[in-house]
């Protein structure tokens, strides 16, 4: 090989290591610029990369999370407060079973130790068809549950709105037609028990 090749071959290679390096940052900018949180873990669950979003969600810095294994200090509960990862992990179900796998809304540990709803989903990193990680997405659904938990309330209080007149509605019909208030006729009767009956 001459002089010239090797020059051309080191050109080459400078150009495509570059490429790989400006590759890199794009996809450094993309994980930290997404809305939803997101960290990656190897197959002992310790975490690799970790987002501004789930910083900010969570509270846990990246500085603080690398190299944890995130049950540690994320620990997702279900609604009964029971912990999911030493159950059923679904990072692990899903580097177990090189799957997607969605969670659904659980509860997570914040830094200052509040709970908050996240929505999580969770798919295999696969290197040559082998799972060697996963990433977690997660959103916050603090919101969500509040609205939810709002629209319950409503409907408690509509519900029993509707209720305390119908009660006194049917004491009523039922005094009328026992003939406490006089006599009725037949129709009136017959109109005061389909009255009765949707009540």
């Amino acid at each position: 090989m001459c002089s010239s090749d090797l020059l051309t071959l080191s050109a080459k290679s400078t150009t495509a290591s570059g490429e790989l390096v400006s590759l890199q940052r794009e996809l450094e900018r993309i994980f930290a610029s997404l809305s939803h949180g997101m960290y990656v873990v190897d197959k002992e669950r310790r975490i690799v990369l970790w987002n501004r979003a789930a910083e900010s969600i969570l509270g846990w810095r990246e500085k603080d999370t690398l190299g944890k294994d995130c049950q540690e200090f994320i620990g997702h509960l279900d609604d009964n407060g029971e912990q999911i990862c030493e159950r059923t992990c679904p990072l692990l179900d899903t580097i177990e079973k090189s799957n997607t796998t969605y969670a659904g809304i659980v509860w997570a540990h914040t830094e200052s130790g509040e709970l908050v709803p996240v929505n999580v989903s969770c798919a295999p990193l696969l290197e040559d068809g082998q799972a060697v990680g996963a990433v977690e997405v997660f959103s916050d659904m603090t919101h969500e549950k509040e609205v939810d938990r709002l629209k319950n309330t409503m409907c408690s209080v509509v519900a029993h709105e509707l209720r305390t007149p119908l009660t006194s509605m049917k004491g009523y019909l039922e005094l009328v037609l026992g003939g406490e208030v006089g006599d009725i006729t037949d129709d009136q009767r017959d109109f005061l028990k389909i009255g009765r009956a949707h009540v």
